[in-house]
This record gives C-alpha cells, structure tokens and sequence, in this order.
C-alpha cells in the first residue's frame, strides 16, 4: 500500500482535473511562490450539494479526491455509507492523458475513460503506459436520501497529467553499483510537499531498490537501517539525518558509500544545501567527511563528476581527436598510420575499439607491449562503445554484441528478443544501458539494468523512459540522468533532450540531414550530417568540420 505519506497534504498540491467537466466542486486557490517543479497550489474541495446529477457527483468526487484533508472527507461524502470507510485512495495514482469522456450507460452506471499516460504504484515509481492503453473506470450508483452517491468499487485516486506535471516532482534515489564503483539512480515521484519530502526520500532510500533492479545494484546501508527520527528536518539549508545504531555496522567505505547516496538524493531538494549525518544524536564518523557534507563532497562516487575526455570523429579514414576548434591525431602510430570506418577508446585511453575500412574487422587493442591485440570478423560493424568497465558494445551485421577485450560474451535480454534492438548505449555508471528497439510503433528507446557474469550480460528490467517518440534513430548519455536523441520522423531532424528520471523531453535544435550525435554534459555536441559534415556547438553557433562522420565521446 501506499505509505499515506506519499499523499499527505493533497489538498495543497492537485488542482481540478482540467479534462473532466466540472461543477463548481473545486476552487483553486492562489500560487505560492513560483510556478516551479516545487511550487505549491493549494486545492479547495466542495462537498455535493443537492440536487447535484449523476455526472455532477462523478466530477465532484474526482475534482475532491485531489484534497487529503482529514483523509479525504470531502471526497468520501461522495460516497454510499458502505464505502466511505473502506475505500482505499492512497493504494495507487492512474495518470490519463487528454480529454476524458464520461459514457451514460443507465442511471445506475456512468463509465469514465481516457488515454492512459501512466500508473503510480506502492512504492511511488512510476510505469509509462503503451500508446494503445486506456484508463476506464466504472461508477456505480445510488441514491441515499434521494441524493446520488456512488457505490464505488475500486481503490486509489484517478489523476490528470496536467494534475501530475503540476503537482507532483520526481526524485531520484541513489543506489550503489555491485564493484562500489558508482551511484546509479532511481526515480521515485512525490507531491510537491518541499518541508516533508526529505523525510519520504530518506524512508525510501532506506527501503532500498525496487525489485526489478534490486538485482543489479546494492545499498550500502546494514539491513535493518532506518532512521532513528521519524523526520529530516531541514534548518537554514541543513538537512539532520539521524540514523539508528545499526549503521554503525557499516565498514569505513560502506560509510563513505551511504553518506553519498544520502547526500546525493536529497541535495535534489532545492531547499537542501548541506547534509549532517548522525547517529542519534551523535556525528557518524565518517573518513574524509566534513560535518556538513555537499554533493561536491562525494564527487569521487558520481561517475561523471571529472569528466575532460574530448570527442573522437573519423575524417579521411583516419582517427581524429575533437579539441574545440582544433584536431588532432590520436598520436599512437598503429592508429594513426591505418584507416578507420570508426574508432573510439575508454577513458583512459588505454583500451581502444577500432572498427576498419571495410567494416569487416573490429580491432581491440591497449597498444601496449603487455596486451595482445584481438580482432572479431563479422560484416557491417557498426561504431562501437566501451563502457566505464571496458566492456565494449557493438552492433555486427545489424545484431547487438558485446565484447570484453579478449572474447565474445553471450548477451541475454529477459523477456525480449535481441533482433528487435537496434542498438545499445551503455550509461556512465555501467549499471544501466539504452536500447534503440524496434517496435510495431517505430523505433524506440528503452532503459534497462545490466547483469555481469565473467561470461554472460544480461539486461533486465528493460522498461519505457517515455510514453511517445516513435522514430528514434540515436541517442546518447549526457550524464547520469539525461540524454540527448534523434528524431527523425521528418525534416528537419529533431534533437531532443530527455530527463529520464522524470521522462519529460524538450525539442532544444532541428537540423536537416542529422544522422547521428556526440554530446556530454560541459562538452561540445557534435552531429553528424547526410552530407559528409559535422556540425559542432561551439559558444552557441554551429560551426562545421568538413569531410567528417562518426563522433563520440568515450563512455
């Protein structure tokens, strides 16, 4: 179930669901502060007046069920005696899209249906519907005292997505990655109640990952963690977070790895500065930790926090690498006196993956004395991508392989078949990978979590970031938790930026002939055009590198 925290305060955070005809149920009251993802506005429900007709009641429960006040009473006066106590409206959110309709079917039953946008569950993330999904609930009924009230036979609240966009936020919870290498989110969404969230987000937290990625990531939390207040009060920008002893079973890097996801989520509070960690009422001690921790404080666990690599692009077959407005070559003669169709390395740039002329042979190589060069065969490779691991992804005669630097590895997708990826895009914190799949829709992109055996990767969890966008071409990781994409249902070519932590997306440039994109958060985007050009952004103007295609950024 819901916990009720999740919709405390209700009345102040929904207003009416603006697709549904309305009575005068609902008055919303004035904004406070600004019209922001963490502004508030508060909600006046009506109570049924008599007289009210069948629709009337239907719309005024609706409109009342957005106010939580003393456990939705308004919204429950809606209701037959038999149901205003046992129905449940904190177990679920259903969001629908666009304009609902109510169906008369007799007196008795009036059918409400709606395009589906998505399902909020009891654990407060968020599952995006298939475009062909429809909400359609049923009310039943009945008059009491010669007043129509509904007989309702089903829990939880039924919401707008202009309600949700307006009312609730999205946060992410950081989890650690199986090496204790990095942080790897994941979404929760919660009303926009900014003085009591920081309370939700740690309860949250320390309830660990969903199941469906509680297999590929940890907490570095000792089970049975939780907080030794019930509240994260936050003073002048400072959020308290006391913990109970049980945390003090944790090892000095466990520490290190539970006061930056602490850290890490709630800094998305915009009202949280700082961070004390207790236990009780003491200090945690914690190596290499000040008394108020920032998120700068843990940059050593967020994967793209000291990002400088530059961007590789092909020119002439050969290898450049992308220093703004200069080029240069890799300045390692094996890679510089040969041609390439693609080529790319690891952060380091100390394991590179090189696809040749032909795009029949993918070269792995460190060119250093001590490593002995790998080549894999196949036809049309694709351009390859090595992840933070130095597991390089690839696509060979348009089928998705994976490679550690000496051999294949078998690649298995749970509950779903490899030919229908396009492509795969591992993330910074190689924990989670894009996919490019091949839908009845379109093309389309999809998140899903890795599994890694020495001879296995398995994705699981391969889930919807969005509702739309249907002629998805590339995409790729800005940071942790945005990503850029190509569009390409018509010309010009849209780019657009995705925040997949809450899957709203934004058209930001629309380039003609755009085939392909490099970008990294504090670097230059680069495109690669049709017509054998590249197109960088460079102090707001694109500006063109000649005879060029293929760039990207190491992962």
């Amino acid at each position: 179930m819901l916990n009720k925290f999740f919709l405390i305060s209700l009345s102040l955070l929904i207003s009416a669901c603006g697709n549904i005809p309305t009575s005068s149920s609902v008055n919303i009251g004035p904004e406070f502060g600004s019209n922001d993802q963490n502004s508030i506005i508060r909600v006046i429900a009506s109570r049924p007046q008599p007289g009210m007709s069948q629709e009337q009641i239907i719309t005024g429960f609706l409109n009342a069920s957005a106010s939580s006040d003393n456990d939705f009473a308004i919204a429950r006066e809606y209701l037959v005696p038999s149901k205003k106590n046992s129905w449940n409206p904190t177990k679920s959110i259903e969001v629908y899209e666009g304009q609902g309709q109510f169906e008369f079917i007799n007196e008795n039953q009036i059918d409400f249906s709606a395009a589906l946008h998505s399902q909020v569950n009891e654990t407060s993330r968020i599952v995006f519907a298939n475009p062909e999904d429809q909400l359609l609930k049923t009310f039943k009924l009945e008059k009491v005292d010669d007043q129509w009230r509904i007989n309702i036979d089903f829990d939880g609240l039924v919401i707008s997505k202009t309600d949700l966009d307006r009312s609730f936020s999205f946060y992410p919870l950081w989890f650690v990655d199986p090496t204790k290498t990095f942080l790897v989110p994941e979404s929760v969404i919660l009303p926009k109640a900014i003085t009591a969230n920081a309370t939700r987000l740690m309860q949250l937290l320390l309830l660990g990952p969903s199941e469906q990625i509680n297999n590929t990531v940890i907490t570095a939390f000792p089970k049975g963690s939780s907080l030794s207040i019930d509240s994260v009060p936050i003073t002048n920008g400072v959020a308290s977070v006391s913990l109970n002893e049980t945390v003090l079973k944790a090892a000095s890097l466990e520490r290190q790895l539970l006061a930056s996801q602490i850290v890490k989520t709630l800094t998305r509070i915009p009202e949280v500065k700082s961070i004390q960690i207790k236990v009780g009422t003491q200090n945690l001690s914690i190596l290499n930790a000040p008394l108020n921790q920032t998120a700068s404080t843990w940059d050593k666990f967020y994967s793209d926090s000291n990002y400088s690599n530059v961007a590789y692009f092909i020119s002439e077959n050969k290898l450049w690498k992308n220093n703004a407005e200069t080029k240069s070559l890799t300045g390692k003669t094996e890679i510089d006196s040969k041609l390439w169709s693609y080529g790319t390395s690891n952060r380091s740039e100390n394991l590179y993956a090189l696809v040749d002329e032909t795009k029949t042979n993918l070269i792995i190589n460190s060119y250093s004395p001590e490593f002995k060069e790998t080549i894999f065969s196949s036809s049309n490779i694709g351009n390859p991508k090595i992840d933070v691991l130095d597991t390089i992804w690839v696509t060979l005669n348009n089928q998705v392989s994976v490679f550690s630097s000496d051999k294949k590895l078998n690649l298995i997708a749970q509950n779903f078949a490899i030919e229908d990826i396009a492509e795969i895009i591992p993330a910074p914190d190689a924990s989670r990978v894009l996919l490019i799949i091949r839908s009845v829709y379109g093309t389309e992109l999809r998140l899903a979590n890795v599994i890694r055996n020495p001879d296995t990767i398995v994705l699981t969890n391969i889930r919807k970031i969005m509702r739309d966008g249907f002629s998805i071409t590339k995409a790729v990781w800005q940071d942790e938790t945005n990503i850029l994409y190509l569009d390409s249902g018509s010309q010009p070519v849209n780019v657009y930026s995705l925040d997949i932590s809450t899957g709203a997306s934004r058209n930001i440039y629309s380039i003609n002939g755009a085939q392909d994109i490099a970008s990294r958060s504090g670097q230059v985007t680069m495109l690669e055009i049709n017509d054998g050009t590249i197109l960088q952004r460079i102090t707001g103007e694109w500006k063109v590198i000649s005879n060029s295609q293929s760039p990207n950024y190491p992962n």
